[in-house]
C-alpha cells in the first residue's frame, strides 16, 4: 500500500488494534466495516483516515471542510514551496502519520 508524500513514496502496512484500543485512540466504526479517524489540523483543513476492517485497504484524505473538497497541499507546494499555509498543513499531516506509526496503526516498511 502506498501513500505519496511531497518527498517521495512510502510503502506502509496497516495494523488494526483490538476494538477497545482503536476507540480509545479516537477511531470510530459507525459504518461497521470501516475504522475512521478524523482530526482537524488547522482552520478548516482536516486529516481523515479510513481503514477497511476486512482488507486493510486504507484511504487518507486531507479535506477543506469549508468547501467540502480535497485540499491538495502537495500540489500547492510543488508550484510554491514557500506557501506558509500548505507547509504548515504538510507538517501537521506528517505529525499525524508519525502518531499513527507511534500508536501501532501504521507499520512503516
Amino acid at each position: 500500500m502506498e501513500y505519496k508524500i511531497i518527498l517521495g513514496v512510502y510503502t506502509i502496512k496497516i495494523n488494526i488494534l483490538p476494538d477497545e484500543d482503536m476507540k480509545r485512540i479516537g477511531f470510530t466504526d459507525y459504518v461497521p466495516k470501516y475504522w475512521y479517524y478524523m482530526k482537524l489540523l488547522i482552520d478548516s483543513i482536516s486529516f481523515n483516515f479510513t481503514i477497511n476492517k476486512q482488507t486493510l485497504k486504507y484511504k487518507i484524505d486531507i479535506l477543506d471542510e469549508n468547501f467540502l473538497q480535497p485540499y491538495d497541499y502537495q500540489y500547492i507546494l510543488s508550484i510554491n514551496k514557500n506557501n506558509r499555509f500548505a507547509r504548515e498543513v504538510k507538517r501537521l499531516v506528517d505529525e499525524q502519520l508519525k502518531w499513527l506509526i507511534d500508536v501501532g496503526i501504521i507499520i512503516d516498511d
